[in-house]
């Protein structure tokens, strides 16, 4: 066999198809586009720009929060004073209605006890006050609950004889009125003080007695002839309070200080009660007429003090 000749060993290519040729009509090559797509932006500078819009929108938020809240306030506080000023204009009507009806109203007084009264029953108390007060310490009317100051409520609110002023005052046979209210006044103070509400169920109580004279109660003897009245003094004066005797009746407490304002008694037997053995000494300097006066088991004459033999 015979060597390869340089001829035979030159490389071979295929051979290209061959191309009509048209005339006047350029024959151009195939030419492959490529579009340039710019390059991503750096992964930093995105999320940097995504921060800025996120701090935005956050801060938007809290503006539009601080607005809503500012708005809530601000109705909150339109409706907290609408509603103050209704409160107020209703407190300010009431008052007025109020005081206009006490205007309208009659007015209405209190005794020292808070007791109502009207304008006769005020001046009735004043005045009887005002006199007995001569002799009773007026601190004594402070209470409700003390002798003095019930048998003045009796005297005002539920006595029907002794009237509110002195009608009689030229009739010189009967006592005055001051003599009768301090008479009547005396007597009732002693049913208080001695536990009159407990007495013997045969006495009818003396505050039940309110359209009766004291003279008609038991035991009491008056100079106007009711029970046994043997004077025949023709200055004495009807209807004064001369005899007491309460003996035996469960009188209980102490003697008060105003029966010192019977000056005209001339006897009071007061004999096995539960009296406390203490005579007020304003009783016995007062009662110049007494001649006879027993005090649970002594007699009493003319002031003197003698062991009673019963």
């Amino acid at each position: 066999m015979l060597p390869p000749t340089v001829e035979d060993e030159r490389p071979t290519f295929p051979e290209e198809p061959q191309q009509e040729a048209h005339v006047g009509v350029p024959v151009v090559a195939d030419v492959e586009v490529v579009v340039a797509t710019p390059p991503p932006p750096p992964v930093a500078v995105i999320e940097e720009a995504k921060g800025d819009s996120d701090v935005e929108s956050c801060e938007e938020q809290q503006i539009e929060d601080k607005k809503r809240l500012f708005h809530s306030l601000t109705k909150r506080s339109w409706l907290l004073l609408a509603v103050s000023v209704l409160v107020l204009a209703g407190v300010v009507t009431v008052a007025v209605v109020i005081t206009t009806s006490r205007n309208d109203a009659p007015s209405v007084t209190t005794d020292n006890n808070g007791k109502a009264v009207d304008g006769d029953t005020k001046e009735r108390y004043n005045r009887f006050r005002a006199a007995v007060g001569n002799f009773t310490d007026p601190t004594k009317f402070s209470s409700p609950d003390t002798p003095q100051s019930r048998a003045l409520q009796w005297l005002v609110y539920r006595d029907q004889t002794l009237p509110t002023y002195d009608i009689n005052e030229d009739d010189k046979n009967n006592m005055g009125w001051i003599d009768r209210l301090y008479q009547r006044y005396a007597v009732m103070v002693l049913y208080y003080a001695c536990s009159g509400e407990d007495w013997l169920a045969l006495i009818t109580p003396w505050d039940e007695l309110t359209d009766v004279g004291e003279c008609e109660y038991f035991g009491m003897s008056c100079l106007d002839g009711s029970q046994d009245d043997n004077s025949n003094d023709e200055d004495e004066v009807n209807g004064v309070l001369v005899k007491i005797d309460l003996s035996y009746q469960r009188l209980a407490g102490t003697l008060p200080d105003e029966l010192a304002l019977l000056t005209s008694l001339t006897s009071m037997v007061l004999s096995e009660n539960f009296l406390e053995a203490e005579i007020p000494e304003v009783v016995l300097r007062s009662l110049t007429d007494l001649s006879t006066f027993a005090f649970v088991r002594y007699l009493v004459r003319l002031h003197r003090c003698i062991r009673s033999s019963a």
